[in-house]
């Protein structure tokens, strides 16, 4: 989750400094007006009316939520069309909105169904499936009503407020679903995906050192690995030159090992997706009060995973001022299939139940292995 600036969530002075602009480039009136303390003023006193609301029961069975989706563009209004993020084609995009006060400040997903469905993680402790409308080439045009689960305690009641703010998911090896949190840094297991009635955290291997981020800087971006370990990296970073923390996870018998991850150019990891042959891709975000909201796509090898490593990454594509940008926090990916030889790349915003902020939902490919 990244709220930008207000209330408690403004930053301490070191990690406000660590997140100083170290430039100024165009901006948009419209990104700079729904990202300003003004925005924030106001909407996060709403938001945390509605959390309150949401947090005070916990729902033991699946629950419906209808969701609409209007297509969007890549490009923002009044420029010139835009088809590609770098290497990436851009395929469809589609604004998500609801009615239902549940539904928003999407964090972390994975591709479900054969790739028929989202499963995704909220900052309101909630996870939600998401039917995927597609075409025959796998477009995505719509989506369905949506059923979510109320992500509870240990003996299934509510979690206390302050432990919902759930923001990766991953699908483990043996099918059961893996979350992070913030604020009360931890990862939790909430039930088998093949037989979720649900949503229950049970305590996972949390490695030592993560208690000492910042509360809206932990956990962000996980990978799970084919062998059942698990790749997490600390949103914040250690210091001014982009060197994240990270740890490679094994939960039989514990062990945590450390690595470093570095983020360039004052970006910071929120998600990481599989590519063909070996290579992760990584979802990357900036916010600054003069910039404004940032994002971009990096690469590195699957290979470059090990103790003490310091991976670095290949950036692939960023988005510009040109294209609709918002809070990307969670991505998924679709290998290639027998008639589409390209990987397909899924993305998602967290509106931060902010009404000044949009939740979308682009659809990508990236050609080759």
């Amino acid at each position: 989750m990244h709220r930008g600036t207000g209330d408690r969530n403004t930053l301490p002075v070191p990690e406000a400094r660590i997140n100083a602009p170290r430039r100024v480039s165009a901006l948009t009136t419209e990104a700079t007006d729904r990202w300003s303390p003004k925005w924030y003023g106001r909407a996060v006193n709403r938001a945390a009316l509605t959390l309150a609301l949401l947090f005070t029961s916990v729902a033991t069975a699946q629950e419906s939520v209808a969701v609409r989706g209007t297509a969007v563009s890549l490009e923002r209004a009044g420029e010139a069309p835009v088809r590609t993020l770098g290497p990436f084609e851009f395929v469809a995009g589609l604004k998500l909105q609801s009615d239902d006060p549940r539904f928003g400040g999407i964090s972390g997903m994975v591709l479900v169904d054969s790739g028929s469905a989202l499963l995704a993680v909220s900052d309101n402790g909630r996870l939600f499936h998401l039917p995927l409308v597609r075409d025959a080439t796998g477009k995505l045009t719509g989506v369905g009503p949506a059923t979510t689960y109320a992500i509870a305690a240990a003996g299934g009641a509510a979690l206390d407020r302050g432990e919902g703010d759930s923001e990766e998911l991953q699908l483990l090896p043996d099918g059961r679903l893996l979350v992070s949190f913030e604020h009360h840094h931890r990862l939790a297991t909430i039930g088998q995906l093949d037989s979720l009635k649900a949503a229950t955290e049970r305590p996972f291997a949390t490695p030592k050192g993560i208690e000492l981020a910042p509360k809206n800087g932990g956990l962000e971006a996980l990978f799970a690995r084919a062998d059942g370990s698990v790749l997490a990296i600390r949103e914040k970073p250690l210091s001014h030159d982009g060197k994240h923390a990270a740890w490679l996870i094994r939960e039989a018998p514990e062990k945590s090992e450390t690595l470093y991850y570095w983020a360039k150019d004052g970006f910071q990891p929120t998600a990481l997706a599989p590519l063909a042959g070996g290579d992760l891709l990584g979802l990357e975000r900036r916010y600054t009060i003069l910039d404004g909201i940032a994002a971009r796509l990096v690469r590195f090898p699957a290979s470059a995973i090990a103790a003490g490593a310091q991976v670095q990454t290949t950036e692939l594509g960023r988005f510009t001022t040109a294209m609709i940008c918002d809070n990307f926090e969670a991505m998924a990916t679709e290998p290639a299939r027998a008639g589409r030889g390209a990987t397909t790349v899924f993305i998602a915003s967290d509106d931060n139940f902010n009404p000044a902020q949009h939740t979308y939902l682009l659809q990508f490919t990236l050609p080759g292995p």
